[in-house]
C-alpha cells in the first residue's frame, strides 16, 4: 500500500530510457521538443493505456478526489453563507 511512497519505487519502471544506474534522471525535453512523446511509446500504440486497469483505477480515484474537494468547498461556502445571516 505504501510502496508508492518509497524512494526506490520510481527507479524500477520498465520504460527506462537510460541505463540501470542512470534510471532516476530522465529529463523531459532531452530529445528536443516533444521528445518525451518519443520515449513514451505514444506513437507505437496511442491507446495502450486504455487497456491498463491501473489507468482506469487512477482515473476513478482522481475523479473521486476532485469531486470530494469540490463538495467540501461548496459545503464550506454554504455554511459561511448561512452563518452570515445569523
Amino acid at each position: 500500500m505504501f510502496k508508492r511512497f518509497l524512494p526506490w519505487h520510481h527507479q524500477n519502471h520498465k520504460n527506462s530510457y537510460y541505463s540501470i544506474d542512470q534510471r532516476n534522471y530522465k529529463p523531459l525535453f532531452s530529445a528536443g521538443f516533444f521528445g518525451f512523446l518519443d520515449r513514451s511509446h505514444f506513437w507505437q500504440n496511442p491507446f495502450k493505456r486504455l487497456q491498463n486497469w491501473k489507468y482506469w483505477r487512477s482515473l476513478i480515484f482522481r475523479f473521486l478526489t476532485v469531486s470530494i474537494i469540490i463538495f467540501l468547498a461548496w459545503a464550506a461556502y454554504e455554511s459561511f453563507r448561512a452563518l452570515r445571516h445569523l
